[in-house]
């Protein structure tokens, strides 16, 4: 291909697996609405006349298709559009949530333990519950985290994955989050089980959202509106015209957000106290934007129970 058409180059550094920056006439009419119609990958260009795209990518330029750069080149800079375009740096793609999620069955492990875990804790609050109509209805939904943590399991079972082995692996440190999370009384315990776990089923949706298809299976164990429901009812119940239990919890659901966070986090693979950049490039920013959606959905929920996020 001539040179004036189309111009593939990486820096030293960058492997032949990563992206690569090609710098194409924008006039081209074969070009133009072939990377036009990529969202994103477009980014600007050294001329009117030109037009930088991310590949690799199958792109037509002159009747002959692009599925992957050449090697690095090495000559003159390239002239295009009456203008001299210099080599352009390969250009990589941001980081997105795919690309530090655990994989499928990883993932399908951490739900089902975390039903079982909220399955566990409600079992006990329907014990302790201060009156009937809230041990029944913490009853039905106690019932819903194990159904849905045998479907979570029988999920991995089906596609040929050792569901119970999986979670073996991730038990200690769900645990370990259990454990922080853990109120001191019933009015906090059954807090957590509303805040804590909504929080988390927000998290795996969007784990399970970046998986795309291979995790369909898996989206319906963590089906949350109908326990948040009851759950809200029960909290709204034991803080209508109780300030000072309402002070209380206000702390206590602003003491587990933190944590909840901090577990989404470790499943992505980023230990406590662990800069999040120093394990991938780019984390930060996926991280930052996924607590964003969480924190504002966590607010919404402590408002509507009263209570000052």
């Amino acid at each position: 291909m001539p040179s004036s058409e189309s111009d593939w180059t990486r820096s030293a550094s960058t492997p032949r697996s990563e992206k690569f920056t090609t710098v194409v006439p924008y006039r081209n009419s074969e070009v133009r609405p072939v990377l036009e119609g990529r969202k994103g990958c477009i980014q600007r260009a050294p001329h009117p006349n030109m037009v930088v795209a991310v590949g690799p990518a199958l792109v037509h330029v002159g009747g002959e298709a692009l599925a992957e750069p050449p090697g690095p080149q090495r000559g003159n800079p390239m002239i295009g559009g009456g203008v001299v375009v210099r080599r352009m740096t390969a250009v990589t793609e941001e980081l997105q949530l795919a690309d530090l999620i655990p994989d499928v069955p990883g993932t399908g492990a951490r739900i089902a333990y975390l039903q079982l875990l909220q399955f566990q804790e409600l079992s006990s609050l329907v014990t302790d519950a201060p009156e009937l109509t809230a041990k029944q209805e913490l009853g039905r939904v106690a019932a819903l985290s194990l159904q849905r943590h045998q479907a979570a399991i029988a999920a991995l079972d089906e596609a040929g994955v050792a569901g119970t082995t999986h979670m073996r692996r991730t038990a200690d440190e769900l645990n370990e989050f259990a454990e922080r999370v853990a109120g001191r009384d019933w009015d906090e315990r059954i807090l957590t089980c509303h805040l804590a776990a909504s929080i988390l089923r927000d998290f795996y949706a969007e784990v399970l959202e970046a998986h795309g298809e291979a995790a369909a299976p898996l989206r319906p164990t963590i089906v949350h509106e109908d326990v948040q429901a009851e759950l809200h009812g029960i909290i709204a119940g034991r803080l209508r015209g109780n300030f000072v239990l309402a002070d209380r919890l206000a702390m206590w659901g602003r003491r587990i957000t933190g944590d909840s966070l901090l577990a989404g986090r470790r499943a992505l693979g980023i230990p406590v106290g662990t800069p999040a950049e120093s394990v991938r490039e780019g984390a930060d920013a996926v991280l930052d934007e996924i607590n964003a959606r969480l924190m504002a959905e966590h607010s919404r929920r402590m408002n509507a129970l009263g209570l000052a996020a």
